[in-house]
């Protein structure tokens, strides 16, 4: 049975990221929202605002809110962008992207490039529009182009099962012989629905929460009487 005690608010104010609404929430309402954005309470509207999706995920800062689209700042990269450091390659875009993330809907990272980290012993005979970087010590760097851009059913070479995958978040390319020219730290994160929630809002016109036992419902959505009355229009209070 749905938890009838989760009151879930149309919109939240998160100081200097204005309104957020659905599907996006703060820490104080982490059922009512596919992702949370910390600190919209804090008294000094320009305080650093963050998500944290796990426990154990780092923090990333967020630039904007968009209606499904929130832009977030990975700050653990960017001094390794800026000095050009073979560790950028160590580390990976960590916000979960697996279509079970929430029963309220999944994130998809756009505009990200997989690479892989090969051993330099490592002979490869890679197709056309592939890359190789080989200005670090202790590995070799292939990429080809940037996820969106690969065709529907296309695999990977084969011969690439042997290196580490890693996905970065990217720019404009620029210089496709030089990753540094591309990778960026900055990310926009789309949130997708699922099919329950998006019939939710879609068709029965109401709200989209997780119970008690994080399992997902379709709230009913009250009418304003009053408001109805004075001007004809709903107005959604759960």
């Amino acid at each position: 049975m749905a938890d009838e005690n989760v009151k879930c608010p149309s919109s939240f104010e998160c100081g200097s990221l204005g309104t957020i609404r659905f599907p996006f929430t703060n820490q104080h309402h982490p059922r009512c929202g596919v992702l949370a954005i910390h600190g919209c309470d804090d008294p000094n509207p320009d305080a650093p605002k963050f998500i944290q999706p796990t426990n154990t995920s780092p923090r990333f800062d967020v630039l904007y809110v968009e209606p499904h689209t929130i832009t977030i700042k990975d700050t653990n990269i960017t001094p390794y962008l800026g000095t050009k450091s073979c560790k950028t390659f160590s580390n990976n875009v960590s916000v979960p992207q697996s279509p079970s993330t929430s029963p309220l809907g999944s994130l998809y990272i756009k505009y990200n490039i997989t690479l892989f980290r090969c051993n330099k012993s490592l002979t490869l005979n890679l197709p056309r529009r592939f890359y190789n970087y080989r200005k670090c010590p202790e590995y070799n760097i292939y990429y080809g182009p940037p996820n969106e851009e690969i065709p529907k059913g296309f695999r990977w070479p084969t011969n690439l099962t042997a290196c580490s995958n890693i996905q970065l978040p990217l720019r404009d390319e620029s210089d496709s012989n030089d990753p540094f020219s591309f990778l960026y730290d900055e990310m926009q994160v789309e949130v997708l629905l699922s099919e329950d929630c998006a019939n939710c809002v879609q068709h029965q016109r109401g709200q989209c929460q997780l119970d008690a036992q994080a399992k997902f419902f379709c709230a009913r959505v009250r009418l304003d009487i009053r408001r109805i009355a004075t001007t004809g229009r709903s107005s959604p209070n759960v």
